[in-house]
């Protein structure tokens, strides 16, 4: 069953914005196809396969009908697969291989006295620990389960809306003409677009490299040309190179809505955070619990029910030669309920191990976009509607708030971009050395006006040898002027103490006549004045200036 088309708003034309045309998008980036099924125990949606998905269930209505009325509803174990009753049926094949055979011998009563108290004794052994690791593999693969859900599609879906809130809260309040909102609202739009696709593409990263991305085109997500070049990328980088375009589009959108540059870390925070999403998605799907390990578990699991069913067959043999018609029936019951009950927990513990597939239980991806769709499309009309009722009550700006009464003006690229030659494959052919020079010189526009002559100067192809000429004298002469310092003046040994034993009495002298004495309570004895001994020092040769070796210094005499 193919997918089902997604309803899709027709995109108004926006306003032109300095020689730059967009249309603008529509307010709902993914609408519903149809409205959720609900069958009265659960509510289902249809997926891109076209199957059927569990996105909730009555949980109140499933304990008031019972398990049993509910035993064959859609998304039980019962209903999933046949496995579980080809596992089932072994089992009792093997029941009833064990009773044939154990009435077909001669002496019954000396079996139910010797021997099976024995087996029943290895049957209570196998119950009292496989309860216990089985249930504890059973825990951790829905640990796996739920992580991949909370710290994966969870993550990364959470930060797609944070990065789309922090960029239309600020956004909102500082554009504040109509077509400067309708060019940042169409950049926002394709950043919303990305994130949503990319959680399409770690979906059917799990379902083969096979696996077409055409839906991603239907729903006006990607482009034909996007598609192709996350196409040619490996399935398991694809949803990467998405958000890796999404921080691309995102910091340019942050520099024209001209944020400081602190803000960006926030912006930072929330792309990364969406990466370590995916990231987390990829190790809990490409590394699976130990190979030995689940074998094991597999091993024990299979074995316990070949127990269960050969002591049960013979259990059933003995009652029925005693003619104790209640006692077969509970070995029949034995029989159903024990293997059931492992085989089906087992048979849940496969699909969970790989919750990205096609099955009624596993995620609905398309349930979690639609989300994302509507809290980004709420998030933005009602912002700026907020934003343009304050500026009409003139409520807004607050004091010291910045807002960009308008954006400056952009020169288009060159034309000689849509002259690039591109070859077959999805990734554009190197450009030719003519083709850069050619687009190094139309760039050359949007330098500053004071830079045109040496600019027009390079364009030529001549270099401007007077105004080398020019900085090489400047060099010279500051070399000169840097050659006339004088070098450190140096003081003899002798001096040298004269001074430091002058310094040491003036401080001695300033600190008996301005500090106070202590008062007695304090301290006792005559007040001491302080002293500074004299640092004694090495004497160090004089300074060679402060230039090169190759430069003249004028010696000077030091002093006496």
């Amino acid at each position: 069953m193919p997918a089902p088309a997604l309803k899709k708003k027709a995109a108004d034309p926006g306003p032109a914005n300095n020689g730059t045309s967009f249309s603008e998008e529509p307010d709902v980036y993914l609408a519903r196809a149809t409205d959720p099924q609900n069958s009265g125990l659960h509510t289902t949606i249809t997926g891109y396969s076209g199957k059927q998905k569990i996105i909730k269930y009555d949980f109140p209505k499933l304990i008031n009908l019972g398990p049993f009325l509910t035993l064959f509803a859609k998304g039980t174990v019962f209903n999933l697969t046949r496995t579980l009753f080809l596992n089932v049926g072994k089992y009792v094949v093997i029941f009833a291989i064990s009773a044939a055979c154990l009435l077909s011998s001669a002496d019954v009563d000396d079996f139910a006295d010797n021997s099976l108290p024995s087996i029943e004794q290895l049957t209570s052994n196998l119950q009292t620990f496989c309860p216990f690791l089985f249930g504890l593999f059973v825990s951790l693969t829905l640990g796996r389960w739920w992580s991949v859900r909370s710290g994966g599609i969870g993550a990364t879906a959470d930060h797609i809306v944070n990065v789309c809130s922090f960029l239309t809260a600020n956004a909102a309040r500082r554009l504040v003409r109509s077509q400067d909102w309708h060019l940042f609202k169409a950049n926002h739009d394709r950043i919303v677009r990305y994130g949503i696709a990319s959680l399409t593409c770690l979906a059917k990263e799990s379902r083969g490299p096979e696996a077409p991305l055409d839906d991603l085109v239907n729903l006006k997500l990607l482009s034909e040309s996007e598609k192709v070049l996350v196409e040619a990328s490996p399935p398991h980088t694809r949803a990467l190179c998405l958000w890796c375009w999404m921080t691309c589009v995102a910091t340019e959108t942050m520099e024209m809505v001209k944020l400081p540059p602190p803000n960006m870390n926030i912006l930072f925070n929330d792309l990364n955070a969406g990466i370590d999403g995916l990231h987390t998605v990829h190790q809990y799907l490409g590394t699976q619990l130990p190979f030995p390990y689940v074998h094991m578990i597999t091993l024990l699991v299979d074995l316990h029910n070949i127990v269960i069913a050969v002591a049960a067959g013979m259990s059933f043999a003995v009652k029925l030669h005693e003619e104790n018609p209640s006692a077969c029936i509970i070995e029949v019951l034995r029989l159903l309920i024990v293997p059931t009950m492992y085989q089906g927990l087992l048979q849940i513990c496969v699909f969970l191990s790989d919750p990205m597939g096609d099955d009624i239980i596993d995620f609905p991806i398309m349930e979690y976009q639609l989300g994302i769709s509507e809290a980004c499309s709420s998030i933005i009309r009602t912002t700026r509607s907020v934003c343009e009722e304050r500026w009409t009550s003139q409520v807004a700006p607050l004091p010291n708030a910045s807002a960009l009464r308008s954006l400056p003006t952009i020169n288009p690229l060159s034309e000689d971009l849509a002259a690039l030659p591109v070859k077959s494959g999805p990734f554009p052919a190197p450009v030719p050395e003519k083709t850069v020079q050619k687009l190094s010189d139309s760039q050359l526009q949007l330098v500053p006006s004071q830079t045109t002559s040496m600019q027009a100067t390079w364009k030529e192809g001549t270099m401007n040898v007077e105004f080398f000429e020019q900085l090489s004298e400047w060099i010279q002469e500051v070399q000169r002027n840097v050659a006339t310092i004088p070098p450190m003046p140096r003081i003899r040994e002798k001096s040298q103490q004269q001074l430091e034993v002058h310094m040491t009495a003036s401080v001695n002298q300033v600190a008996s006549v301005n500090v106070p004495a202590p008062s007695p309570k304090f301290l006792e004895g005559p007040t001491q004045p302080a002293k500074f001994a004299p640092m004694p020092r090495e004497p160090k040769p004089a300074a060679p200036g402060l230039l090169m070796p190759c430069c003249t210094v004028t010696p000077y005499k030091t002093l006496t």
